[in-house]
């Protein structure tokens, strides 16, 4: 798991010094529409992955978020209403749906085997997203929510409140 972190912070290394590259104009963005399309990695209680957002003009985003680095996987869509922003934050509400894959063991009668079980899952939540000034290409958010999956063969469910935190570069 070390090895997946460490290789996901150098792939973030390396497309950002890449994206550092792209001209801009006088207000640090990009000259394409500002902040349209973010890269980066968010982590959505209990899983974390690699992350796409795409935001549209009408206000509403979306968000794709591959969770693949332990043992609770999840590959996950949401939809995010952004709020009208205040200065450099950036308020929005949420709702996820996604697929929760998790490896673990099953006990039986007289053995403990392995197995990997699927469901869906939804959730839903609210946060912020924080550009830093001098770097409105770069922003971080925060977020409160409510997730739910419930696998039936493997003794792990979970329906709780959870905060996660991202980190997402605009290149356009």
């Amino acid at each position: 798991m070390k090895r997946q972190l460490v290789r996901v912070i150098a792939c973030m290394a390396v497309i950002s010094a890449a994206l550092a590259q792209f001209p801009t104009n006088v207000a640090g963005q990009t000259s394409a529409a500002p902040q349209t399309l973010g890269i980066g990695f968010q982590s959505a209680f209990p899983a974390y992955g690699a992350s796409v957002i795409y935001n549209a003009p009408s206000g509403a985003s979306v968000q794709g978020i591959l969770g693949a680095f332990a043992d609770l996987k999840m590959y996950a869509g949401r939809v995010r209403y952004r709020f009208q922003p205040n200065g450099n934050v950036h308020p929005y509400a949420f709702g996820t749906l996604g697929l929760w894959s998790y490896d673990g063991y099953r006990a039986g009668t007289y053995s403990v085997e392995k197995t990997t079980e699927s469901v869906f899952g939804v959730g839903g939540g609210a946060g912020i997203e924080y550009f830093f000034a001098g770097m409105p290409s770069l922003g971080f958010n925060a977020e409160i929510g409510f997730g739910s999956a419930k696998f039936k063969d493997i003794d792990y469910n979970f329906s709780a409140i959870g905060v996660g935190v991202g980190l997402h570069y605009y290149i356009r």
